[in-house]
């Protein structure tokens, strides 16, 4: 197992009190006594090595599993159109669902995504939209990212990207946006 060296002494209290932890309830999960907790969070004490080491990675584990995965805020109900959706129905499929983007997918794949700007853009430059399809004004394929991916990870992504498909085993099972990151906040 690997310490985050990123903690530092002055983080413990911190971090426990996020967590929902008791000194008492910390100790016992590190291996450590109370007191020693206690010592270390009012700066009074000078740890040893290997009390620090069972502390830090005690707080890492739990740190851990109380991490937000994709798949706790993602969108699972996944609304896509195939290359060959008319312009005209893909617009409509937006606007009915109050959407600003849609992937396109076919065959389990993801071939591009349409945006409002793509389908602004689509206006100005053709005068026969009626023939245009998804495939006509898509945008590059979005990024994909695995259900077992940390919330960052998707952050990361999104300060690039309108949007981020989310893949299990190889298949899209759904998409996340920066409003759904945004939602873990409030």
């Amino acid at each position: 197992m690997s310490l985050d060296f990123s903690l530092k002494l002055q983080d413990i209290k911190k971090l426990r009190i996020k967590l929902g932890l008791t000194q008492k309830e910390l100790a016992k999960i590190s291996g450590v006594s109370q007191s020693l907790i206690a010592k270390i969070e009012s700066e009074n004490v000078d740890p040893t090595y290997s009390k620090i080491k069972k502390i830090f990675s005690a707080l890492s584990i739990l740190r851990q599993k109380t991490e937000i995965k994709i798949s706790d805020i993602m969108i699972k109900k996944l609304i896509s159109v195939t290359p060959e959706t008319s312009l005209s129905d893909t617009i409509k499929i937006m606007r009915i669902n109050s959407i600003s983007q849609v992937p396109i997918i076919k065959n389990d794949q993801v071939t591009g995504i349409v945006t409002e700007a793509s389908v602004l853009n689509s206006y100005m430059k053709k005068s026969d939209v009626k023939t245009l399809t998804a495939f006509n004004v898509a945008e590059p394929p979005p990024p994909i990212i695995s259900e077992d991916s940390d919330i960052r990870v998707a952050s990361q992504l999104l300060n690039f990207f309108s949007m981020v498909i989310v893949s299990k085993k190889g298949k899209v099972s759904g998409l996340i946006t920066k409003s759904d990151i945004i939602k873990t906040y409030s």
